[in-house]
């Protein structure tokens, strides 16, 4: 098979998970604004369900732990990748707004990357 084939089914199967992923980017009530960025009750609720489920890195390397004090829920606690609407138009090739989830599997919060680590939205 030839290589530019395959790159095009990747890219095919890519942009089709995508879309899978991007149904109820907007739904539900404002849970978080982050920076100028908001984030719906839905899709909050389904990252948190996500990571939950995963193992530790088993995603690009995702969920991480993390570790801070003061957040609401039960130790320990991780941090996934989370789009909204506008972030996943633009297709940022870096995630930089992340769900964090606690032991138990509910969100305890949000935090944004930046080039010294991770703020608290």
């Amino acid at each position: 098979m030839n290589l530019l084939y395959f790159t095009e089914i990747a890219t095919i199967l890519s942009l089709f998970t995508l879309l899978c992923t991007a149904t109820g980017l907007d739904e539900g009530y404002e849970m978080y604004n982050c920076y100028g960025q908001t984030f719906y009750s839905n899709n909050v609720y389904n990252t948190a369900l996500k990571s939950f489920k995963m193992s530790i890195g088993e995603s690009e390397g995702y969920p991480r732990n993390y570790e801070a004090p003061g957040l609401d829920g039960t130790p320990p606690y991780t941090i996934f990748p989370i789009l909204n609407e506008v972030l996943f138009k633009i297709a940022s090739p870096k995630p930089y707004y992340f769900l964090v989830v606690d032991g138990e599997g509910a969100q305890a919060g949000m935090v944004y990357e930046t080039s010294h680590g991770y703020v608290a939205c």
